[in-house]
């Protein structure tokens, strides 16, 4: 299982100028790199499902949507796509400026904000279309921030006829899926897990 993150100091909202093409250029390669050589650790490479949470979300859907046509995407079982920011224009207009999304988005763009919004790389709700993801898991708590993103990236699934599944969990805030001590971490692990055994059975 191949799974993309991104947290801490050198998180993907503090990087700057080009680091939406080269975050999403290296989780691409890391993708195929890994899918290709699962077999010398005794991995199945035609098992693959890639996930994140929160910046990992955007960069993992983004991925997956990047390697559409690439003779890799057929070992892409699924996508775990954890309360992510997935069309970050559209974010941005529903927030107003000034406000902590149209701020990362500045800054994980640098120069390229505002005209870089739109690209698929960035927004990858905007590349959805028939085939151009595997089947997803899309999870975000109802007290998130961004819990429309989630809901309106599962319209495009459904649009695009990719199967998906949507839980929204009740009163759980954003990154609960880390905080051990919510009740709705667990739950959403276990939703998640049962989605990723069904699909990698």
């Amino acid at each position: 299982m191949v799974t993309a993150g991104c947290s801490g100091g050198e998180g993907c909202a503090g990087r700057r100028r080009t680091a939406a093409w080269r975050a999403r250029w290296a989780r691409s390669r890391a993708i195929k790199w890994a899918a290709e050589n699962a077999p010398r650790w005794n991995g199945d490479g035609s098992r693959v499902a890639v996930g994140g949470d929160s910046a990992g979300g955007n960069l993992a859907a983004a991925s997956l949507a990047a390697l559409a046509g690439d003779p890799v995407a057929s070992k892409l079982r699924a996508g775990l796509l954890l309360y992510g920011v997935y069309d970050f224009a559209d974010a941005v207009r529903r927030a107003g400026a000034a406000t902590p999304i149209e701020g990362m988005a500045r800054a994980y763009l640098g120069a390229q904000y505002p005209a870089a919004l739109d690209d698929p790389r960035v927004s990858p709700l905007r590349a959805v279309k028939p085939r151009a993801l595997p089947p997803c898991f899309v999870i975000c708590g109802d007290q998130d921030v961004l819990v429309d993103d989630s809901k309106l990236l599962a319209d495009a699934l459904k649009r695009a006829d990719i199967q998906h599944e949507l839980q929204i969990i009740e009163d759980m805030p954003h990154a609960f899926m880390q905080m051990n001590e919510l009740s709705g971490c667990q739950r959403g692990l276990k939703l998640m897990f049962d989605f990723l055994a069904r699909r990698m059975a």
